[in-house]
């Protein structure tokens, strides 16, 4: 319950509701009119990682996921950042909601685990070096057809995502 406890939402299919970025705790309106100038003002922003998943390891292999994360930083000024945390979520696609009050059925993403704990695992990425790591997770009584997995850096200390990563299928080999 924790994991959806912090699950802000994903690729509902249309435009969003809400957004996260870590910081803003204000971050969910009514219109994408309101969110609009701030996701722009996010997307201008220089990023100071690059950050991909390894699709090589990437996977479902009998009863444990595994994520394989590839990051390279781009600014020297995170190698004087302390409190970085790599967070792992493993999401359920198209779960079915029924709308209270209506007949209609909203589908959406829904949070299963954080591998590494609530708050992910500390990583210290190192200016144009390139750091890789796989983190697993014993596979829940999940649809597999249905998994995927959100990965983002966070900086503790300001609470800003640096970074983030989506797929919306995790393949069992």
């Amino acid at each position: 319950m924790l994991a959806r406890a912090q699950w802000y939402g994903y690729g509902l299919g249309f435009e969003p509701a809400t957004y996260f970025d870590g910081t803003d705790a204000a971050g969910q309106e009514t219109l994408y009119s309101a969110l609009r100038a701030r996701i722009e003002a996010a997307r201008s922003r220089k990023t100071m990682l690059e950050m991909e998943l390894d699709t090589a390891v990437t996977g479902i292999v009998g009863t444990e996921v595994r994520v394989g994360v590839r990051i390279i930083a781009l600014d020297t000024l995170v190698d004087k950042m302390a409190g970085l945390m790599l967070v792992p979520v493993l999401f359920q696609d198209s779960v079915g909601h029924e709308i209270w009050g209506t007949q209609d059925t909203m589908y959406v993403p829904i949070a299963c685990d954080v591998i590494g704990g609530p708050w992910g695992v500390p990583v210290s990425p190192r200016y144009a070096v390139e750091f890789d790591t796989v983190l697993t997770a014993t596979l829940g009584n999940w649809r597999t057809d249905r998994l995927g997995v959100a990965v983002f850096v966070q900086d503790t200390a300001t609470r800003a995502v640096m970074q983030s990563v989506v797929t919306r299928k995790i393949v069992r080999e």
